[in-house]
């Protein structure tokens, strides 16, 4: 074991001693006729780096030997006579570094000419979300308003797309802010990546949708409040913009008239039902629906006329088409902007409600016999010849039977 050591150790020594003679010595030993080796060597797997990163890697020689370093295009990495390379641009180029057979020593040529290179990836950093978008509350269908904040990118621009599952690619995917313009009632997800610019990537998809609520574009009937009158109601129970006509899809079916501090309301027909005699109205059954206050149900399809026979507006419990007391039929046209005076009745700007945009037909009376009374009370007496009717803007009661009688109805609910 000691012989070996001691073999060992004389074999290093030779080595060094070599090397060290032939850097002394290289003009004693190499010359341009006989040149020497430069012993070249430099680590040559493969480097990755990003744009604007820098890397040194040095090739080692014999100690006079002159090495010079060159990249294969410049354009994508540099390369300095220290070894170090700076990335440029996205690509790959050869980093080489040279022994040029010149000694540092002598400036004479000496050694054997050898190159080493290796290869150097540039590769370009991803965008970033540098501010998440987030989700904006209270956005209603249709409505032309950003479901989400803009987010912010470092690096490109940011993309946005909503679905209900996460995208698998960027198709479809939009800079443009989305709205709920084309957006139906419920929970939608919004979706975002960045766009890279000329020096970046495009980032991932993100990982998780941004959920939106987007209310209905209405107001539910169930939920309607006194600054909800003069909108217009349709079958399904929701409340569209005055004076203006109900979505593809929707049947329109009066304006509210009326609601109360307990929710409870009446919706004003758009057309008038069949002629009534005052007789045949104090004849019909009452109904508390409501707010406890008596209506009269007009009794058949025959009456009804034109009306369709309701029980339900969405959700909501309706009366069927009814004829209510005075009180509540002047409270309705005040509601929807008469100007006459005491007692009010209805004028041009209760019409405009009806007729505009909505298909209704305007309340016209006057100004007298044998023009139609509008029955529209019934407040007085079940069987008698009496009750409040109106003409020409005036209310009276006892409203002749013979008189040729308009009925215009209402729904409680």
């Amino acid at each position: 074991m000691t012989k070996n050591y001691f073999t060992r150790l004389l074999q290093a020594s030779l080595m060094c001693c070599l090397a060290v003679l032939f850097t002394a010595c290289d003009e004693v030993f190499g010359s341009e006729d006989n040149p020497i080796p430069a012993y070249l060597s430099m680590n040559t797997s493969d480097v990755t780096l990003m744009l604007g990163e820098t890397n040194t890697r040095t090739a080692i020689a014999v100690t006079t030997a002159i090495v010079e370093y060159s990249s294969s295009d410049p354009a994508i990495a540099t390369v300095d006579q220290q070894g170090t390379v700076k990335a440029v641009s996205k690509g790959t180029a050869t980093i080489t570094a040279t022994a040029t057979g010149y000694s540092s020593a002598s400036g004479t040529k000496m050694f054997n000419t050898e190159t080493v290179s290796y290869k150097v990836n540039v590769i370009l950093p991803a965008a970033t979300v540098t501010t998440a978008p987030t989700a904006i509350t209270g956005i209603k269908a249709g409505e032309d308003k950003a479901i989400v904040t803009a987010g912010v990118a470092d690096g490109g621009t940011m993309m946005y797309a909503v679905t209900n599952t996460q995208p698998t690619s960027t198709v479809g995917f939009s800079a443009t802010v989305p709205k709920a313009n084309d957006l139906t009632a419920g929970t939608h997800y919004v979706w975002y990546y960045v766009k890279a610019d000329a020096t970046h990537v495009d980032s991932e998809i993100s990982a998780s949708g941004i959920e939106v609520t987007v209310a209905p574009a209405y107001t539910l009937l169930s939920a309607a409040t006194a600054s909800d009158v003069g909108k217009v109601v349709c079958a399904a129970g929701h409340l569209h913009t005055a004076k203006t006509a109900v979505p593809t899809g929707c049947t329109a079916v009066g304006i509210l008239g009326k609601v109360t501090l307990t929710g409870h309301g009446l919706i004003l027909a758009l057309q008038d039902a069949t002629t009534q005699s005052w007789e045949t109205i104090n004849g019909w059954t009452s109904v508390t629906t409501y707010a406890s206050t008596t209506l009269k149900l007009l009794p058949d399809n025959t009456a009804r006329g034109s009306l369709a026979s309701y029980t339900t507006l969405g959700s909501t419990t309706v009366s069927n088409w009814c004829v209510a007391q005075k009180d509540d039929y002047v409270a309705i046209f005040t509601n929807l902007g008469s100007t006459k005076g005491s007692p009010k009745t209805y004028d041009d700007n209760v019409n405009a409600y009806i007729t505009t945009n909505v298909g209704g037909t305007a309340m016209v009376t006057g100004p007298g016999y044998p023009n139609p009374y509008y029955h529209l009370s019934a407040t007085v007496g079940d069987t008698s010849n009496d009750g409040y009717g109106f003409y020409n803007n005036g209310w009276y009661d006892k409203v002749p039977s013979t008189f040729i009688h308009q009925v215009r109805p209402v729904l409680g609910f």
